[in-house]
């Protein structure tokens, strides 16, 4: 077996988990705009908004 492979598998599962359970849950929530399309990305460190503005390279991040 590789140096470092046993290490790369033990860590996969718990970063995706948290990934999909606490990352992609939060901003699927506030992030997305149905409304008006794209990502909201302007926000506190508490998650409220600071600002309606989408910019065009935070889109582009986002996708």
């Amino acid at each position: 077996m590789l140096a470092g492979v046993s290490d790369t598998a033990a860590m996969r599962d718990p970063l995706r988990a948290h990934l999909e359970r606490d990352v992609l849950a939060w901003w699927s929530r506030p992030g997305a705009d149905d409304d008006l399309g794209g990502v909201r990305t302007c926000f506190t460190n508490r998650g409220e908004p600071l600002s309606a503005e989408k910019y065009t390279w935070s889109q582009g991040r986002w996708a």
